[in-house]
């Protein structure tokens, strides 16, 4: 599964924002499976309808990105090799 920062949804947009969301919008639009993750006081700036979001963490900002994005990301690391560990038996 791909997970992408979804921190530019939060963020007035500007051409990096502008250019994160079109990137997503070709991806839905190509079929392409993605999920992103955003701050729980996300607010949307873009129409996201169709979009797979997950919200997560405590923080906004930096802070978001430092630690609640690491550590949801270590959380899903161990948890595909717990998965695939399971699979080879």
């Amino acid at each position: 599964m791909i997970y992408i920062n979804g921190r530019f949804l939060i963020n007035n947009p500007t051409g990096i924002e502008n250019f994160a969301y079109g990137m997503c919008k070709a991806m839905l639009e190509k079929g392409i499976k993605f999920i992103i993750l955003t701050p729980k006081s996300a607010i949307r700036s873009y129409d996201v309808i169709g979009f797979d979001m997950i919200k997560i963490g405590l923080f906004t900002g930096p802070l978001w990105e430092q630690i609640d994005l690491s550590f949801f990301m270590i959380g899903k690391s161990r948890s595909e090799e717990h998965t695939s560990e399971l699979q080879s038996r």
